[in-house]
């Protein structure tokens, strides 16, 4: 009964374990592919907004561990659409897994 308080940001943290699931090795399709620097140009730009979304939501809201499970998922939605957009722009590649869709 205790752990019930914490349903709310586990279902976020699930939500957004499963975007990074689905939007596939996002990271590591960058680097593998030259693209670098424009993985850390994301990752720089994410990592900045999440932490302003933590002083934000952590520090001003003051929602504690809900807070904390947004920011994560703004974090992750943000990073893996970025990333997905900068492959689909230089590698004309779709690493997102959409089930029962071929792209032929």
């Amino acid at each position: 009964e205790e752990y019930m308080f914490h349903i709310g940001a586990f279902l976020i943290l699930l939500l957004a374990n499963f975007i990074d699931t689905t939007c596939g090795p996002v990271g590591y399709l960058l680097n593998m592919t030259g693209k670098e620097q424009s993985f850390v140009h994301i990752m720089i730009g994410t990592t900045m907004m999440r932490v302003i979304l933590l002083l934000v939501f952590v520090g001003y809201f003051q929602m504690g561990i809900l807070g904390a499970a947004l920011s994560h998922l703004g974090f992750t939605l943000l990073w893996n659409l970025l990333s997905l957009v900068t492959i689909r722009k230089h590698l004309n590649f779709q690493s997102l897994y959409i089930p029962f869709y071929s792209n032929k």
